[in-house]
């Protein structure tokens, strides 16, 4: 059964997610390779006023320069890891080191695949709004996949794997499909 969390704003539905997590219900306990992590399982949030993303409740708060860079970095199809780790020191320990980062979204987005798949995707959708057959493609797995024995591809595996685009009602519906995720560092982000 899926978990469902909505509400007007990101910060509405992501405080419901906390609550669910920290306050009271036994969320199932799960080895991650960061050590015992809470999980729940099916989660769907749905943002009515997705202008409303900023997620306030979170404490200590987002780093606003930090939010603006990785989306800059991410819009302009960079995997180099000197950009985005002057603005977050701590990111290296989870997405680990090296020139370059092996999942990087905007890379996987407008380059990995040799296709700008955000700029196909807004040609596609300009041409035929009523397309359902827009899928932006994070996740590959030839790079990905852990091998045989389970060993993790990379220490960097994309979060979110997938998009699914659509034009409704003159307006765009996204739905981001994501393969695993941290309530208090990743989703605010």
């Amino acid at each position: 059964m899926a978990e469902i969390f909505e509400g007007l704003t990101a910060n509405d539905v992501w405080e419901q997610a906390r609550i669910k997590l920290t306050g009271g219900a036994d969320p199932q306990r799960q080895e991650s390779r960061g050590g015992l992590t809470y999980e729940l399982l099916h989660v769907v949030f749905s943002i009515t006023n997705p202008r409303q993303r900023w997620i306030i409740s979170r404490k200590p708060a987002i780093n606003p320069a930090f939010a603006i860079a990785e989306i800059v970095w991410i819009l302009n199809g960079r995997n180099d890891s000197a950009f985005v780790n002057s603005w977050n020191g701590q990111l290296p320990q989870f997405a680990g080191s090296g020139e370059c980062y092996h999942g990087a979204y905007g890379f996987r987005l407008r380059k990995h695949f040799g296709i700008d798949q955000l700029e196909r995707a807004y040609s596609a959708l300009s041409a035929n709004p009523d397309s359902r057959q827009i899928v932006l493609q994070i996740w590959h797995p030839v790079a990905d996949l852990p091998d045989s024995k389970g060993k993790p591809a990379n220490t960097d595996v994309p979060c979110n794997i997938a998009s699914l685009l659509k034009i409704r009602n003159g307006k765009l519906d996204w739905s981001q499909i994501v393969r695993s995720n941290d309530l208090f560092r990743g989703v605010p982000y």
